[in-house]
């Protein structure tokens, strides 16, 4: 499953959020993450991980959005924020922890 999603403002580049349909079992808050981006050439993943929501932020990075993947349940939170670094998403923080 896959979903546009608008990290940067070049318009001969698109990117894609996608994850597969079942989480392949990883758990009830936690599936795989995969951020693509399509020129006219080719694709190229940008970013592995997983979560259950993607966040996009507000400032950016060598020409696309900081990002935040989180999931939680009612006992554990997980969140981690990421930064493009020119040629993929670097983590550049994250926490683990009871729900804030």
């Amino acid at each position: 499953m896959g979903k546009t999603i608008h990290l940067s403002v070049r318009p001969f580049v698109q990117y894609f959020a996608a994850t597969t349909s079942n989480g392949c079992n990883w758990g009830a808050t936690l599936g795989p993450i995969w951020l693509v981006s399509f020129n006219s050439r080719r694709g190229k993943i940008v970013l592995v991980s997983g979560g259950a929501s993607v966040t996009v932020g507000t400032h950016s990075h060598h020409g696309l959005r900081d990002l935040a993947l989180s999931a939680g349940t009612a006992g554990r939170y997980e969140e981690q924020e990421w930064q493009f670094d020119g040629k993929r998403y670097a983590k550049t923080r994250e926490y683990v922890g009871p729900p804030h």
